[in-house]
């Protein structure tokens, strides 16, 4: 069990370019510093995560981002997700996007988000609604691994982000 804050883990974490390759590789490293190495197998992608969301040690927390955001300011361990079906939409001109994976990040303490534009690494600008929890992760899409703090309605697309799972983890308090 790691002394560091949560925050403080994802931060370090952002330093190590093999994390940021994947998300779920991220999120992965970050249960296992907190102890909770155990509830991913190794080869765990972001689908296989997050159907673990409703199955203990995680306490769900389904769509309330609001209670995400509470629990994740009073120190537990919150993830997010949505699965490759989930992430699948419909754009304003009627055509399917579909997704090619699913996504999970590790919620943190912060929130709610204020409305912002953000810089991807690619260096193109993403603008973000506010009210939603704070997070890191990896992406798989280079131009989706930033180096910082982010919102969730900044890295799932506006369409979906009702749809997006919580779910946490109860982490001990250091006494």
């Amino acid at each position: 069990m790691s002394e560091r804050t949560i925050t403080q883990i994802c931060e370090d974490y952002l330093d190590h370019p093999e994390l940021l390759k994947g998300c779920n590789l991220f999120v992965q490293a970050v249960c296992a510093e907190l102890g909770y190495g155990p509830v991913f197998a190794k080869g765990d992608n972001a689908d296989a995560m997050i159907e673990k969301f409703s199955k203990k040690p995680f306490q769900l927390i389904g769509t309330d981002k609001d209670k995400a955001t509470a629990l994740a300011n009073g120190g537990q361990l919150v993830l997010a997700g949505l699965s490759k079906a989930g992430m699948t939409y419909t754009n304003k001109q009627g055509v399917s996007i579909q997704a090619s994976m699913g996504h999970v990040v590790v919620v943190v303490p912060g929130g709610p988000s204020l409305p912002t534009t953000i810089k991807l690494a690619d260096g193109s600008q993403q603008s973000c609604r506010g009210g939603y929890p704070l997070c890191y992760g990896g992406a798989a899409v280079p131009k989706y691994r930033i180096k910082a703090r982010l919102s969730i309605d900044s890295v799932f697309h506006w369409k979906v982000l009702k749809d997006v799972i919580y779910a946490y983890l109860a982490v001990p308090k250091h006494g």
